[in-house]
């Protein structure tokens, strides 16, 4: 098993890197280079199979991502861990995306630079009620993951 997985990661980092754009390609590597872009990423995501494809593609892009799949699971990893960014699903079980980021923030006072990812419709909309939320509406590309993730990153500097 663990020899299938570590194959499969090969496969998709080097999927990425053929699939990936110039401008998300050669920005990334530079960053990565200089050592201004590895963040430990909160993955808040309910179906499985998305949320290992996403740890695995934020591994490839040396990203360290931590994988919960409800609110609950969220909550309980900040006790511990604050991630530079936090990336949300809108529909999760027992507590909505909306539910889980008015917790952390009744919780802990703050809440870590969040991407909403959501395929709902008016996610935008909801998104607006969420202060410093960005949205990636599903699906996304990886160029689209990386350029929110820069933003967030920018968000996160910024603070």
């Amino acid at each position: 098993m663990h020899e299938l997985i570590s194959l499969i990661r090969v496969f998709i980092s080097k999927s990425i890197c053929l699939l990936g754009s110039r401008y998300a390609k050669k920005r990334i590597d530079a960053e990565f280079d200089a050592g201004t872009f590895r963040m430990k990423i909160l993955v808040v995501e309910d179906d499985q199979s998305v949320r290992e494809t996403l740890g695995m593609v934020l591994e490839a892009y040396d990203h360290q991502p931590d994988l919960v799949d409800d609110g609950e699971q969220a909550l309980v990893y900040l006790e511990s861990h604050w991630p530079e960014v936090m990336l949300l699903d809108l529909s999760l079980p027992g507590m909505s995306g909306e539910e889980v980021y008015a917790e952390i923030r009744r919780k802990f006072g703050r809440v870590p630079p969040t991407v909403v990812v959501s395929a709902v419709q008016q996610g935008e909309e909801r998104v607006r009620g969420l202060p410093g939320a960005l949205f990636l509406p599903k699906p996304y590309t990886i160029d689209d993951l990386a350029k929110i993730l820069e933003d967030a990153a920018k968000a996160r500097r910024a603070a």
